[in-house]
């Protein structure tokens, strides 16, 4: 992934590489980020300016309504020029009316006198503060001048180079929940699936300038059905789970040549059954050719390491033809997107995706044998994606809702063939934080 600088530093940057593609094992999604329409960095404020500092008072005089009687903001104190702070909105005994600028009287104590206490504070009394901080990085340590900030902040480590954000060791935790709706016939299955990880970004990998990309992952799979699958006596346990790394990491994008590689290594169970099978290596290698700056040609290989489909081909085109649209054909996570608009400094996009889905994992069934279970299905797709400005450009979003038709469901049992079964079609609706 191309390196991005931080947001401020964003006038009008370029397209999204047309490079990023949707690979199996992309550390941030399961298809690569839409892109960018332009990059905008968040609004800041100017710093107030001080009023003019001539005549009695003058600091505070024209305020807003909390220090000019109620008044509006911009309005003229009922005091005039050199009202003081705090007074009520009709002036006290013995003082002036508005507009004449006299002065009054010297206070005299008296029975009938208002009470009077001095003017709030509204300035500390020296604009240039006189104490250190509290600690050493008061911005924390990825903040301002934080050991690791890549802002450009004085005191950070990583000042030097301004490593920017899609860099840094630690990306942040992910979470993504699935659902495939279930029922009350035969074969239906109803599935919930909870993923979470953490992302960590490796710079530089062998002085690739290209980042290395290692995710601890957990995967939590509630299955429920089927009731009594025609055909067989198909049972699937409760639950199963997924504990493993993903390892990925991706040529330059601009070369003319790169490769994309990715390896995930894990165990796979519902851990009543632990054997050769529940660890599984799973990959890919894919080849990449830019044939023009919008459109880049991928072809490689896919292992799933499941039960019955180990080998698949994968690759495709790559196009942003503009901004405004993607076409990530590639085999066999297919995805088209558009973008929508930017919101702040949130750039939304649109999406229609194909996906092969499933997985593999020993169980044990309901007898007590144990057994290594294969589940198979196409997924297509409709859903929306955010991310900020900069980070979605390289391939990272904030978040994604979508839903989808799910179809050609096979659920597999080695050592049982004839308990093998196809379960109903059914929808899906999944959404995602930093997948």
């Amino acid at each position: 992934m191309a390196p991005v600088g931080p947001p401020s530093t964003y006038a009008s940057p370029p397209p999204t590489n047309s490079t990023l593609g949707s690979p199996v094992f992309d550390p941030y999604q399961t298809g690569g980020g839409a892109g960018n329409l332009r990059s905008v960095s968040p609004y800041s404020p100017p710093p107030p300016a001080y009023p003019a500092s001539s005549g009695v008072g003058s600091l505070f005089s024209g305020l807003g309504a909390t220090f000019n009687g109620g008044n509006p903001i911009g309005a003229p104190s009922p005091y005039g020029a050199g009202a003081p702070v705090g007074f009520p909105s009709s002036p006290p005994p013995g003082y002036a009316t508005p507009g004449t600028n006299v002065a009054p009287p010297p206070f005299s104590p008296s029975a009938s006198a208002p009470a009077y206490s001095p003017p709030p504070t509204v300035y500390p009394p020296n604009i240039y503060p006189n104490s250190t901080p509290s600690t050493l990085f008061p911005g924390g340590l990825s903040g301002p001048g934080g050991l690791f900030s890549s802002g450009g902040g004085a005191g950070g480590f990583w000042n030097a180079n301004s490593i920017p954000e899609p860099f840094r060791l630690f990306q942040g935790p992910r979470l993504r929940h699935t659902w495939l709706a279930g029922g009350d016939e035969p074969e239906d299955v109803d599935i919930n699936t909870t993923d979470v990880s953490i992302a960590m970004a490796f710079p530089n990998f062998l002085w690739s300038n290209q980042p290395l990309y290692v995710l601890p992952s957990f995967s939590l799979h509630l299955w429920d059905g089927p009731q009594g699958a025609a055909g067989g006596n198909a049972d699937l346990p409760s639950r199963a789970y997924d504990a493993f790394i993903d390892v990925g990491w991706q040529s330059d994008p601009v070369q003319l040549i790169g490769a994309e590689l990715g390896v995930r290594t894990g165990v796979f169970t519902d851990f009543d059954t632990m054997n050769s099978d529940s660890l599984r290596v799973r990959g890919k290698a894919l080849g990449i050719l830019r044939l023009s700056p919008t459109t880049t040609l991928k072809a490689g290989v896919l292992y799933a390491d499941r039960n019955r489909v180990k080998l698949l081909p994968a690759g495709g085109l790559l196009c942003q033809p503009n901004p405004f649209v993607r076409y990530d054909l590639t085999f066999p996570n297919p995805k088209i997107s558009r973008f929508f608009r930017t919101v702040g400094v949130y750039d939304t996009w649109g999406y229609v995706a194909g996906e092969f889905g499933g997985g593999a994992w020993t169980i044990a069934r309901a007898d007590g044998s144990s057994d290594s279970l294969d589940i198979n299905d196409y997924r297509i797709l409709l859903g929306t994606e955010w991310g900020r400005s900069d980070l979605i450009r390289a391939g990272r979003r904030t978040g994604f809702a979508e839903i989808g038709y799910v179809f050609q469901r096979q659920v597999e049992y080695e050592n049982n063939p004839a308990d093998n079964f196809d379960a109903n079609d059914t929808f899906l609706i999944r959404v995602g934080i930093g997948y």
